[in-house]
């Protein structure tokens, strides 16, 4: 990855982790994958809240009669 500024550039650096603050798949990417986890949650008595790109799962859980 570089940064390019007008006519300038900085060195080329490997992107070793995410995608690129700004970039066009950083949306398509984070869509992906809050789907598929909304999927996989659905799976199990669980709720998932979200606003943004801020997610929390709730798991249900039954008090036993003891």
């Amino acid at each position: 990855m570089k940064v390019l500024i007008e006519q300038s550039s900085s060195d080329t650096e490997p992107l070793r982790f995410g995608v690129p603050q700004g970039s066009c798949a950083g949306p398509v990417i984070f869509t992906q994958y809050i789907s598929a986890l909304n999927k996989v949650v659905q799976k199990y008595p669980a709720d998932l809240y979200g606003y943004a790109d801020d997610h929390k799962i709730a798991f249900k859980i039954q008090a036993g009669n003891h």
